[in-house]
């Protein structure tokens, strides 16, 4: 029989890679590793990643596992870590794993063989959307609402009724897609020297940034009208997602008690303010931005392992 002990969360994200141990956050670092081309071993994970010119880093997550030797690897790497010498002690472990909402059945079995590659003797499932709903205290007390997911390689929509997702949207491209869409594009047309940090410092800066209808990148002054159509191309996507989404149950009696509750985000993108203020509704909402974006499918995972029989209509294997 298992013990508490011996299970552990993952919450795979493209960005991060997130796991509980004991209701313990573990692992909390970038979902990606190095390997040494000359010695052929993986030189660094998460935040000890090398980047030097013999390293070939390896991001095995893209919205679902697009690679799954990697993320074999990322996945045991970060278990030793986190467990420290604990690790070679469990023969085997029960693993939950939160995934994408619209992972489709060949996306979810590599999560489950990947786990079990790595020595669990038992693997669950749960969609991140219904992690993040229990992370932000709204799924039972909301029970009707729309929730945004935000991450970096995804938009999802969700709409609840009496506390089950009845209508779901997805958009597979999130921050990173839009920031590497902007890095290219001012990098070949503008010919300056830019890096991730300054694509994040715009996106964080948009607001002032659309205002002053320009933005400095070192001495160079760029235009917001260089980069607009870039924006309206994705949020085109995503503001469709939306309608769709919507559309699909606004004839339902509960759409305008789901509409009065409001929309609710999580994620890393729903923290830019421009960003949110992009997306398009039919009638006026309000909405509730998380006060943890960055965690709440984690914390929502940690609530499912303490309690597995409660939320046994959610869980998958």
């Amino acid at each position: 029989m298992f013990t508490f002990s011996e299970t552990v969360g993952i919450d795979p994200g493209s960005q991060y890679l997130r796991i509980i141990h004991n209701n313990k956050l573990i692992f909390n670092e970038p979902a990606h590793f190095s390997i040494d081309s000359v010695e052929n071993k993986i030189s660094g994970i998460g935040n000890t990643t090398r980047t030097t010119k013999e390293s070939i880093v390896v991001s095995p997550v893209n919205y679902t596992i697009s690679d799954f030797i990697g993320f074999e690897h990322l996945m045991k790497q970060a278990l030793k870590q986190g467990l420290a010498n604990r690790y070679s002690s469990y023969k085997s472990y029960k693993v939950f794993f939160s995934l994408p909402t619209q992972a489709t059945e060949a996306e979810k079995r590599t999560y489950k063989d990947s786990a079990e590659h790595a020595g669990a003797k038992e693997v669950y499932m749960i969609h991140q959307n219904i992690c993040a709903a229990l992370g932000m205290n709204i799924l039972h007390e909301k029970k009707d609402f729309i929730l945004i997911e935000w991450g970096a390689s995804k938009f999802d929509i969700s709409v609840f009724v009496k506390g089950f997702p009845v209508s779901v949207g997805s958009v597979r491209m999130g921050i990173r897609t839009l920031s590497n869409l902007l890095l290219n594009h001012l990098s070949s047309n503008y010919q300056v020297p830019i890096i991730n940090k300054d694509i994040e410092h715009i996106l964080m800066d948009l607001k002032a940034i659309s205002s002053k209808n320009e933005f400095r990148i070192g001495t160079t002054i760029i235009s917001f009208q260089s980069i607009q159509p870039i924006l309206n191309a994705y949020f085109t996507f995503v503001n469709l997602e939306i309608q769709n989404t919507l559309a699909a149950v606004k004839t339902s009696i509960d759409f305008e008690k789901v509409m009065s509750k409001g929309v609710h985000y999580t994620g890393g993108g729903s923290t830019f303010e421009y960003m949110r203020k992009q997306l398009t509704f039919d009638q006026e909402i309000s909405y509730t931005l998380s006060q943890s974006p960055l965690l709440d499918t984690i914390n929502g995972l940690k609530m499912v392992i303490t309690q597995p029989t409660a939320y046994k209509p959610y869980l998958m294997i």
